[in-house]
Formats: C-alpha cells, sequence, structure tokens
C-alpha cells in the first residue's frame, strides 16, 4: 500500500503490460513463471500505525474553513467513503471546498492549515481557530453543480491553534499570509509547523 503517485503510475504501467501479453501466456510460459516465483518473506505488521504526518518538503496552504451550503459531486462522495474506509481507523479525514480552478494547483501531498472563519470579515480573527497542519490526499474536480474540493487527513491528537499564532508565525519569517497561493518549502512553512512539531519530528 502507497501513496506515493509514482510508484502507482509504474504498477499502472506494469499491470497494462501484463494485461497485454495474456494472448502470449502458454504452458511454457506459466511454468518459467512457476520456476523463478519466490515466495515473499513475511514480517509481522507494527501494532501500532504512523501518525499521519505532511512534509515540510512539500508546499503548505493556509486555506480559509467558511460555511457553505456547497454539497460533494457525486464522484467526490465515492471518493470520501474510499478514504474514510482506507484512513478513518486511524486519522480525521475532511475536505475543503475549492474555488473553480484551484483543483489544478493543490495536489495530493501538500500540506493544509484550514482557519475557521464564520464572519463576513476580509480575513479570519485572531482568535478564530486554525486547524492542525493536515496532509491533502486527494483533489475531486467537481462539475457544473459541484465545485472542487481537496480531501485531507489529519492527526486527531494535534490540537488547533489561534490564527494570531499561525500569522505571527509567518511574519516572523518574513513574509504574509497569502489565501491565493501556497507557502513554498522553507523557513516561513517550517515557523508554521513549528506551531505543532516543536520536537523537530517533521521530517
Amino acid at each position: 500500500m502507497t501513496d506515493d503517485e509514482a510508484v502507482c503510475d509504474d504498477v499502472s504501467w506494469q499491470l497494462d503490460e501484463w494485461v497485454g501479453l495474456a494472448d502470449e501466456i502458454d504452458k511454457d510460459w506459466l511454468a518459467h513463471a512457476r520456476s523463478v516465483y519466490r515466495e515473499p518473506r513475511r514480517t509481522p505488521r507494527s501494532s501500532t500505525r504512523r501518525r499521519p504526518r505532511p512534509s515540510r518538503r512539500k508546499p503548505l496552504w493556509i486555506g480559509m474553513n467558511a460555511p457553505t451550503n456547497e454539497t460533494l459531486s457525486p464522484t467526490a462522495e465515492a471518493a470520501r467513503k474510499q478514504l474514510v474506509r482506507r484512513y478513518g481507523a486511524r486519522t480525521e479525514v475532511g475536505w475543503w471546498f475549492l474555488r473553480r480552478g484551484d483543483e489544478r494547483l493543490v495536489s495530493p501531498g501538500q500540506g493544509l492549515v484550514l482557519v475557521n472563519h464564520a464572519t463576513d470579515r476580509a480575513e479570519p480573527h485572531g482568535n478564530a481557530l486554525a486547524g492542525p497542519p493536515a496532509k491533502v490526499v486527494r483533489v475531486d474536480a467537481g462539475d457544473r453543480q459541484h465545485p472542487p474540493v481537496a480531501f485531507y487527513i489529519e492527526d486527531p491528537i494535534l490540537e488547533p491553534r489561534r490564527f494570531a499564532d499561525v500569522r505571527r508565525a509567518v511574519e516572523n519569517a518574513g513574509a504574509t499570509v497569502d489565501w491565493d497561493a501556497a507557502i513554498q518549502p522553507g523557513q516561513v512553512g517550517d515557523a508554521v509547523y513549528a506551531l505543532w512539531y516543536t520536537d523537530g519530528s517533521l521530517t
């Protein structure tokens, strides 16, 4: 099981190649396959699963989480159920509605800090809660009736912080909060992550 897109692409390519060989499989081919097959070594699975963490080597989005009447598209709802089955036993699965076109900017593997924004202010109040850093795991483009959406997983153990803390961390690193662009890996993103990961454990 892997979240690595490159590995998934390689597996898909290999499966396509094998399917293309289906007409060439005969007794000699099967005999050869049996002769080179080696039973995989089985290692016991760890009883404790890794906590979901974004990577500081990927861009980090700071986004607003505002109340909305929008709903998930049928394909996005199917994706949500699949993600809950996959991750729900050990983490929280959430989604972030995007503006049209942003589905081309946000991608799996990137980090996300969502700030609750329930007023008509241009920017969230300093006391608004900012969720812990999450990891984007899937992006759905939506359809004509439904906006695009980014699904994410977050560590349920980490507590929210105040948006004022996030804004201060960004400003102390020499930048300003940009709602329209991701923070590229480096000093600014590290300053935000340090609000939650104080032990330097984030890779």
